[in-house]
């Protein structure tokens, strides 16, 4: 009999310790690609970034791509494989991350380094995504469940991130 082939969320402490980034990263998205009105967070709502293919150049991609004038889109903070933490949209302003139902209005965006569908959500990501949450929990109220903290393909049903093998559960304990 073959042996059975490990899920990587074994891999994944349960529940998620909250660590904070290996490296704070400030590279403000370009004003084209957020408005300086006024966000009262509500929720959050959690992506990937996809676009590149190669991990580790897909993180810095992202940065540049939300630096680009005619992109269009942003996050609040992007999360590297390693652990480093973006942060691209200042939290009292509304970064263009959700378009479906005005969620740009009520909720931050946090986007997960990864490269393709279906490649592996690091430890440390989980990690420092949990630490973000409590952060954001800690100042503006934020509850740490599913209906306050969603995938974005769980809003927009055209989109397909995070989804599996990312799972959301084990971060939000």
């Amino acid at each position: 009999t073959a042996p059975r082939q490990r899920d990587h969320r074994e891999r994944i402490p349960k529940p998620v310790t909250p660590r904070p980034p290996t490296e704070t990263i400030e590279t403000w998205a370009h004003p084209n690609n957020f408005s300086y009105s006024p966000l009262h967070p509500q929720g959050v709502i959690v992506h990937s970034t996809r676009g590149a293919q190669i991990l580790g150049i897909e993180f810095a991609a992202t940065l540049n791509w939300f630096q680009n004038p005619n992109a269009q889109v942003s996050a609040h903070v992007v999360i590297a494989y390693d652990g480093r933490l973006a942060r691209c949209v200042e939290e009292r302003h509304i970064a263009y991350h959700c378009r479906a139902g005005g969620m740009n209005y009520t909720h931050l965006g946090v986007e997960l380094e990864q490269p393709r569908r279906g490649d592996e959500i690091s430890s440390m990501q989980y990690e420092v995504l949990r630490w973000q949450l409590e952060q954001w929990r800690d100042v503006y109220g934020i509850p740490l469940d599913r209906e306050h903290v969603q995938e974005h393909w769980e809003i927009d049903p055209l989109k397909s991130d995070v989804r599996a093998p990312f799972d959301l559960d084990l971060v939000l304990g």
